[in-house]
């Protein structure tokens, strides 16, 4: 079998059961995209690689600033159900603090459930 015939190595792996789907995995041609996209469809794609970089990156903000703030929220609660160190709030203030958080925890999951599952025009 010459090895510069590919037909003849096609026809083999067929008979032998191999698979021959010789086609490169999309994921794994990244170069050979490329070459195929115009210049307005690599801006394009570009653009939106890009947003969805940013988005993240502002999301993985936003989560981590509202556990900070859940976090520093719940301790202040503990601190007054327990007086740990005289500490001592009206609860006046607390019932406001306690609606705020339910209220931020209700607003970032309308905001972040909207925008995973917003329907496409």
């Amino acid at each position: 079998m010459d090895p510069k015939e590919p037909s003849k190595v096609l026809s083999e792996a067929n008979l032998a059961g191999k698979d021959t789907d010789t086609t490169p995995s999309p994921l794994h041609s990244y170069e050979r995209i490329e070459e195929r996209l115009s210049v307005e469809e690599f801006i394009k794609r570009e653009q939106a690689l890009s947003d969805i970089a940013l988005r993240e990156k502002a999301l993985n903000f936003l989560i981590r600033a509202f556990g900070v703030l859940l976090i520093c929220t719940i301790l202040i609660i503990i601190f007054q159900g327990f007086h740990i160190g005289g500490f001592s709030l009206e609860p006046d203030f607390l019932k406001w603090l306690g609606i705020a958080t339910v209220g931020e925890v209700a607003t970032l999951l309308t905001i972040a459930i909207g925008s995973l599952f917003k329907r496409r025009s």
